[in-house]
């Protein structure tokens, strides 16, 4: 088991959007790790009939990959790995600066100090974004950096996973082909957040 969530960030918060992808499967979970106090293991036993995106994490969970994936919830300002901003985005990068390697998934759980994250549909409307989505979509990132099948273009990938998300939770599709996002507010379509 190799998907991990940094303590430095908000951990609590992730493991909640984690709960969303896995339409709230009671098998998701936590452990400490007494040599690293830095990071809790995610755990995942899911239950049958879950949807495309508890598939997604139990295969990210529950296999060992090369190099651990952790996650990094950040209430905006700067991931303290890479220096980079992450307010209104959420990226994903492998970490070379400790001498392993480590698949970093970075999110603003701010929703861009609170004005809120959105991306667009294909007739260019702003649509909703909500902390879940981000976080899913940032894992398909890394399912193919771990994978070793990322794209020279890795965003439509990651944004026709990120639909599959959006379908579940009942809000609206992205332009797969449009990768800008920006801070306010976007349509739900009637869906739902969590």
């Amino acid at each position: 088991m190799t998907l991990f969530l940094d303590q430095s960030g908000d951990s609590s918060t992730a493991l909640k959007n984690l709960h969303t992808i896995s339409w709230k499967d009671s098998g998701l979970g936590t452990q400490a790790i007494p040599t690293d106090p830095t990071v809790l293991l995610v755990t995942y036993t899911e239950t049958t009939g879950q949807p495309a995106t508890a598939d997604r994490l139990d295969t990210l969970v529950n296999t060992n990959w090369a190099d651990p994936i952790v996650i990094t919830a950040l209430n905006g300002g700067i991931d303290p790995y890479s220096g980079l901003d992450v307010t209104g985005n959420g990226f994903t990068y492998i970490d070379r600066t400790s001498g392993t390697d480590i698949i970093r998934v970075v999110y603003d759980i701010g929703q861009c100090e609170g004005r809120g994250i959105a991306t667009f549909d294909t007739a260019g409307n702003a649509i909703t974004t909500p902390n879940p989505v981000i976080l899913y979509h940032e894992l398909s990132h890394a399912f193919r950096a771990a994978t070793g099948t990322n794209q020279p273009n890795d965003e439509p990938p990651a944004e026709t996973d990120e639909n599959v998300m959006r379908t579940e939770l009942g809000l609206c599709l992205r332009d797969v082909n449009n990768h800008a996002g920006q801070c306010g507010p976007g349509n739900d379509c009637g869906g739902s957040e969590e």
